[in-house]
C-alpha cells in the first residue's frame, strides 16, 4: 500500500448493503462535508473479524485515501 491519509469507515451489518449504504453516505454526505477529496491511490475495504458476514453487528472497514481540497 502506497503512504497515505487514510479515512477509515465502518460498515455493520450484512456485508452487501452495510457496505453499499456506506460507499453511498461517503460520497453523498462525508466527503461533501469535508475539506478532502479523494486521493490518487487504491481504496480497500478489510474484513478484521471471521464470523457470519451476514450478521447485524459484523464489521466491515472502507479505506479510503484522501487529500486535502485544493481552493
Amino acid at each position: 500500500m502506497p503512504a497515505a491519509t487514510w479515512a477509515v469507515f465502518e460498515a455493520i451489518g450484512p456485508v452487501n448493503p452495510a457496505v453499499q449504504a456506506t460507499w453511498e453516505r461517503i460520497f453523498s454526505e462525508w466527503f461533501p462535508a469535508t475539506g478532502y477529496e479523494l486521493a490518487n491511490a487504491p481504496q480497500f475495504e478489510a474484513y478484521p473479524k471471521d464470523g457470519d458476514i451476514m450478521a447485524q453487528d459484523h464489521i466491515t472497514e472502507i479505506w479510503i485515501p484522501v487529500v486535502k481540497k485544493k481552493i
